[in-house]
């Protein structure tokens, strides 16, 4: 009995002993050593290291050391960035590195449109907004670019049209002709596209809309007088394999979007999206007898391939066709056979088909793309009849690049050589000689730029450029700019912008009153290119709160005009039409705030007051279609 008691005391006592230890194991501290950093790598200062009540300080390289339980989690945050969990296993399969992902997408994106490179916002020396795929979606849904352009604070749709509802947008007051519309980087859309092309650029393709306001020539020549639009289609990698989206409006317009076809096969990859919208009804509440809404038939495919040479080295090329018929009028116009009743007299409408063909690619001729060939073409075909009057033009804007780029630590050195070819013919005036023959307007414009990025410090970096074009009529045009940015720290940055501009003028795609008002069209004397020099002063600054981060974002701005052309409807049946005697300018002030809760709420408004006016023989007048707030 007693040996028996003995065994039983010593399983108590190896019992008691196991139990203590693991308790030992359990209260056991153990030393973890880790880094914050951010989606760039770059080191996240005094991130907040937290587990139950006791927390700790990143130092100023991203570094902690913590004491805790070999079973820890750890609760990682730091204002401006998601707040993330972390256990031993997630720490040791990244090497005790956490990346903490920015609530704050104006800082941490990537943009191109500024310099033709790519840049962080926060570090980029020319100011560019950007509006995200995902935040047109999350805001109001749009159909098409024009929609989603208006959540920028400066950016106006303005109406050219009130029947056929052709559009273009403003930038900072001036009119649609003076922005630069790009798609992937290239100049695409010509004078007859920026007004009857622009409705056809679907949702769907955009991944981002890179917005620069002010004078951009030096980078993108003829028509960035005002400022650039370029349209960042999706990339191929993050295109889901199916993607459909439909949609319908009050008023009876049908939208389908569709994104297919993707594939990944050896070194190719790529993906096909469709586009469909219709609206056929008439409604009429104002009572004037036409149609409050425009009707349409739109049809637009999108293809877009990449082959992949090395890990650095690719050829991409995207395609878009589209087909538009757009018409409105009077009820009979409307609800009738249209393809009869185009140009009719007896009842008024207004008809405007359009085709259009697309093509915007590029090759990296070594790797990193130091040295590479960019190129976009587009052939557009407009048919229109506005009552009567017939107005049939064809359009093909071409552009090659050659870029290469010298990097150092302190300085970047871009040069290139451009080649723009235009092709305009129309039926109108604009194309006929003085004994009434016609002849298409053709012009080769070669160009060469440079530009040269320097970092002087962490907190100076400077950016001039400067590019000459030989235009065949008007001779050599150099479009200089420069720019400066001073960093306070990352959270407050100020930018300085000057730089010129230049738009060579095609009259007739860009007033609707000698097709539909069927004036005469009288050219006073030989029409020079529009001229523009721009400043802005730009501040942004970023406050971090316990709940949310608040973003400031104000710009001052001025834009001179020299040789701007107006239209005079002061003879009765005639347009005269002549560089400006006298000037033009804009000025205003831009303020935006943006509000990002922890919970991911975000909460943006933004406003705009400036003023716009023509001086013209010492008279002073307001642009038109220009308001003096929004």
């Amino acid at each position: 009995m007693p040996k028996f008691q003995e065994i039983n005391g010593m399983k108590y006592t190896w019992l008691v002993f196991a139990m203590s230890l693991a308790l030992f194991n359990l209260s056991a501290q153990v030393s973890i050593r880790g880094r914050v950093v951010n989606a760039f790598g770059e080191p996240l200062v005094s991130a907040i290291i937290q587990m139950e009540e006791n927390y700790m300080e990143t130092d100023s390289n991203g570094f902690f050391v913590v004491e805790v339980h070999p079973s820890y989690v750890l609760q990682v945050k730091m204002p401006g960035y998601k707040e993330q969990l972390v256990d031993r296993n997630v720490l040791e399969s990244n090497r005790g590195v956490v990346v903490l992902e920015s609530l704050i997408e104006s800082l941490d994106k990537v943009v191109v449109t500024g310099t033709r490179k790519p840049y962080r916002l926060s570090q980029s020396p020319i100011k560019t907004e950007l509006v995200s795929f995902s935040t047109l979606i999350q805001t109001f849904t749009p159909i098409n670019l024009v929609e989603g352009v208006s959540m920028v604070s400066g950016l106006k749709e303005v109406v050219g049209c009130g029947v056929c509802g052709t559009n273009a947008i403003s930038i900072n007051g001036l009119d649609g002709a003076y922005t630069a519309i790009l798609m992937d980087g290239m100049p695409i859309y010509g004078n007859l596209a920026s007004v009857y092309g622009l409705n056809g650029i679907p949702s769907s393709i955009i991944e981002n809309i890179e917005v620069v306001k002010g004078p951009a020539s030096t980078m993108y020549g003829t028509e960035a007088v005002a400022g650039v639009i370029n349209i960042r289609t999706k990339e191929i990698t993050t295109q889901p394999r199916l993607n459909v989206h439909l949609m319908t409006t009050s008023h009876y317009e049908y939208f389908y979007d569709m994104s297919f076809l993707k594939f990944d096969i050896a070194d190719w990859s790529g993906y096909t999206s469709y586009y469909f919208g219709r609206s056929d009804e008439f409604e009429d509440k104002n009572k004037d007898g036409f149609d409050d809404m425009v009707n349409f038939d739109q049809h637009s495919l999108f293809q877009k391939i990449q082959y992949q040479f090395s890990k650095n080295r690719a050829f991409r090329l995207s395609a878009k066709l589209l087909y538009e018929d757009r018409y409105n009028g009077t009820n009979e116009f409307v609800k009738g056979d249209i393809d009869k009743l185009r140009g009719s007299s007896e009842v008024y409408g207004e008809s405007i088909r359009t085709a259009r063909a697309e093509m915007v690619g590029g090759v990296d001729i070594t790797d990193m793309g130091m040295t590479r060939v960019d190129f976009s073409s587009s052939l557009h075909h407009q048919d229109s009849y506005y009552g009567q009057v017939h107005y049939d033009a064809k359009q093909v804007v071409s552009n090659v690049n050659l870029i290469h780029t010298v990097a150092t630590e302190d300085y970047d050195v871009m040069v290139g050589l451009s080649l723009r070819q235009d092709f305009y013919d129309d039926n109108t005036a604009a194309t006929k000689k003085v004994n009434g023959t016609n002849e298409a307007q053709y012009t080769l414009t070669p160009a060469a730029f440079i530009e040269h990025d320097w970092n002087l410090s962490e907190h100076w970096s400077i950016l001039s450029g400067l590019r000459a074009d030989r235009h065949e009529r008007h001779g050599m045009i150099w479009s200089p700019r420069f720019n400066v940015k001073w960093a306070w720290d990352k959270l407050l940055v100020f930018r300085l912008n000057v730089g010129t501009g230049f738009r060579q003028v095609n009259l007739f795609t860009e007033d609707h009153a000698f097709v539909s008002g069927q004036r005469r069209i009288v050219i006073q004397e030989r029409i020079n290119p529009e001229r523009s020099y721009n400043a802005t002063f730009n501040v942004n600054k970023v406050l971090h709160f316990d709940d949310f981060s608040l973003t400031l974002d104000a710009d001052a701005y001025y834009t001179y005009f020299s040789n701007k052309i107006e239209p005079n409807y002061a003879t009765e049946g005639e347009i005269h039409y002549k560089n400006l005697d006298g000037h033009a300018y804009s000025q205003g002030l831009n303020m935006d705030i943006g509000l990002q809760f922890y919970n991911s709420l975000v909460i943006k408004s933004g406003g705009n007051v400036q003023k716009s006016r023509v001086v013209n023989a010492g008279k002073e007048s307001p642009v038109l279609f220009s308001s003096d707030w929004s």
